[in-house]
């Protein structure tokens, strides 16, 4: 088996790397939710103004 050897300091920027990523993706996650949330809201919005004017 072959041994990989890295430093404390290594670890701990591939920690933070992973930190980073983590928070990126979540942010990246939020954004998309709430476009959805928005595109709903739109999308309803028509649907009333056209309901409204059918009567």
């Amino acid at each position: 088996m072959v041994q990989i050897k890295i430093t404390p300091e290594e670890l701990e920027q591939v920690a933070k790397r992973a930190n980073d990523t983590k928070h990126a993706l979540e942010s990246i996650h939020n954004n998309l939710c709430n476009q959805i949330d928005y595109m709903c809201f739109q999308k309803k919005l028509h649907l009333v103004k056209y309901l409204k004017n059918l009567s």
